[in-house]
C-alpha cells in the first residue's frame, strides 16, 4: 500500500489512532507521548529516508513495528518501559521524551550555544538556530530530520520567541527542508 492510502486508511479507520479506546485506565494524559508517537509514525510512512533512520534503532524499529500494526497500547508500554518511568500518569511535556529522540540524534545545538568547529554544526542552516534548541538526526553532511525545539514562555527563548517557524529552509546546498509537522502544547498538553 503507498504512503497516502495508508494514511488516509489510519484517518479514515472508525477507531481512534493512537488513542486505542480499549487503553482507558492503562494510562493518563498520553497526549504528548501519543502527538510524538503520531508525527513520527506519519513522517516514517511518508518519507523513506526517515524510515530508513527509524529502523536503524532497535527500539524504533520495534515501535514504528507496533503502530503499524495497530498495537497503540503495547507501544506506549514499551515507551515507558524505555525511558523507566514507572508511573500510569504520563503528565508533563515534549522534552520529558527527548531521551527516546537522543537514540537517533547526531549533533544537539541549544539555544545561543556557542558551536563547536565539528563539520556538523556548518551543515545546519542558520535559520533553524535561530527557531530554538536543535536536534540533528542522520547523516550529518545531510540530515534527515532536523527537530527545533523552543518554550515559548521559557525566559531563556525570549530573543526566538517572536521568530516564526519556516515552512522550508533553503540552504547554501540548495537542499530545502520543509516542515514535516508541528507539535503544538499548551502547559502539559500536546497536538500534532
Amino acid at each position: 500500500m503507498d504512503a497516502e492510502r495508508l494514511l488516509r486508511s489510519l484517518i479514515e479507520d472508525p477507531f481512534p489512532y493512537i488513542k486505542d479506546p480499549s487503553a482507558l485506565g492503562q494510562f493518563t494524559n498520553t497526549c504528548v507521548l501519543d502527538s510524538l508517537l503520531a508525527a513520527l509514525h506519519t513522517a516514517y510512512i511518508k518519507f523513506p529516508n526517515i524510515k530508513e533512520i527509524l529502523n536503524r534503532n532497535d527500539f524504533f524499529t520495534e515501535v514504528m513495528s507496533l503502530l503499524k500494526e495497530k498495537r497503540y497500547i503495547k507501544t506506549r508500554i514499551v515507551c515507558v518501559q524505555e525511558l523507566n518511568l514507572g508511573k500510569v500518569d504520563l503528565y508533563g511535556n515534549v522534552k520529558d521524551y527527548f531521551p527516546l529522540i537522543a537514540k537517533l540524534k547526531y549533533a544537539e545545538i541549544t539555544f545561543k550555544q556557542k558551536l563547536p568547529n565539528d563539520a556538523i554544526y556548518k551543515e545546519i542552516p542558520s535559520m533553524f538556530k535561530q527557531c530554538g534548541d536543535v536536534m540533528v538526526l542522520g547523516d550529518p553532511s545531510d540530515p534527515t530530520l532536523i527537530l527545533v525545539h523552543r518554550e515559548v514562555h521559557n525566559v531563556l527563548y525570549q530573543d526566538c520567541k517572536s521568530t516564526e517557524l519556516p515552512l522550508h529552509v533553503d540552504d547554501e546546498k540548495n537542499r530545502t527542508f520543509a516542515l514535516q509537522f508541528l507539535l503544538l502544547g499548551k502547559e502539559e498538553h500536546m497536538t500534532i
